[in-house]
């Protein structure tokens, strides 16, 4: 299961928890919203009761980590609440399946949290610290394959030529598909004869990519060349052929090794491609987590790997008023 740690130092004001000490109607302060993961972003933040949730919980304070329902996809949450300077600790493991949005702890009675004796309030402030660490399972990508009955059918309109070999193909197919084609047909809109050259690839790479453009059986689950598949998204990413190069970066991110990620990133970044940089950060903080060895690390992307280091760093939230519940 991929992991992403996390950790919140989480300042409230003492006015603000005195604002809620005697509050019947469920008023809660909230943290700063934060977001896990990358591929499959989940947004999560922290919500603290000063007088109790609901009736039941009434006179007691109570903290929660919550996660949206749409964003609850088996989300395993292991964390640990501290108030340090009260000597105060909670442990929690948790799978959020939809049951609830929030899950925490009670902390202890209000009128014992209030007393300056206890130390959860130190220097007008209580300081609250989580740490912890979401797994989720591999999250199976969408993949945009559209029902498509041309390939077998004539009547083509056009035809692709590289270097001495063609293939024929339809004019509706490809205008939809990339913008650069459409414009390239516009330009050949008054010839009898309509010919795109393609210059910079193999017949072999333009005759899968074309197609792919179909959904044909030979699609890029069956593409096992890693060096092949580099190329079809070169020509998805030059082209602008937005569904084939998204259905291309999901595969290559989707079967992420400890030996190819740095290159990937690489990848990621010349051709612009935002899926397959989201698949290869939260790849990578996986592998960091676990401590694994990542072959060519040292030759990353600074800016990337700066972004990465960043989310092992400890975050510091502000506190908001909320009347949600």
């Amino acid at each position: 299961m991929p992991e992403f740690p996390f950790a919140v130092e989480w300042i409230i004001p003492e006015k603000f928890l005195k604002a809620l000490k005697n509050s019947t109607k469920n008023e809660f302060l909230k943290s700063n919203v934060f977001t896990a993961f990358k591929f499959s972003p989940i947004p999560y933040h922290f919500e603290f009761f000063p007088n109790g949730n609901n009736n039941k919980n009434r006179e007691r304070v109570w903290i929660f980590l919550q996660i949206p329902f749409e964003f609850q996809k088996n989300v395993h949450a292991e964390y640990t609440f501290t108030i340090k300077s009260a000597n105060w600790s909670k442990k929690i493991n948790y799978i959020f399946e939809g049951d609830f949005d929030g899950y925490g702890s009670r902390i202890c009675k209000t009128h014992e949290f209030f007393k300056s004796s206890k130390k959860f309030i130190v220097d007008g402030k209580c300081t609250v610290k989580i740490e912890g660490v979401f797994k989720i399972e591999n999250v199976q990508p969408f993949w945009d394959f559209p029902n498509r009955d041309l390939w077998n059918q004539k009547m083509e309109d056009f035809k692709f030529q590289i270097g001495e070999s063609e293939i024929h193909a339809h004019e509706s197919i490809f205008a939809s598909e990339s913008p650069i084609f459409a414009a390239m047909f516009e330009q050949l809109k008054d010839e009898n004869e309509k010919i795109i050259e393609i210059p910079d690839f193999s017949f072999e790479i333009v005759e899968k990519a074309v197609k792919l453009c179909y959904y044909q059986k030979i699609n890029i689950l069956d593409i096992s060349n890693d060096d092949e598949i580099l190329v079809l998204l070169q020509f998805a990413t030059k082209y602008d052929f937005t569904v084939l190069k998204n259905n291309l970066e999901l595969h290559i991110g989707c079967n992420l090794t400890v030996s190819n990620v740095s290159e990937m990133v690489t990848v990621a970044k010349k051709l612009k491609s935002e899926i397959l940089k989201n698949k290869c950060f939260d790849f990578l903080i996986d592998l960091i987590s676990k401590k694994k060895f990542i072959p060519k690390f040292t030759k990353l992307d600074k800016e990337f790997t700066n972004e990465l280091f960043q989310t092992f760093l400890c975050v510091e939230s502000e506190t908001y008023l909320s009347t949600e519940n």
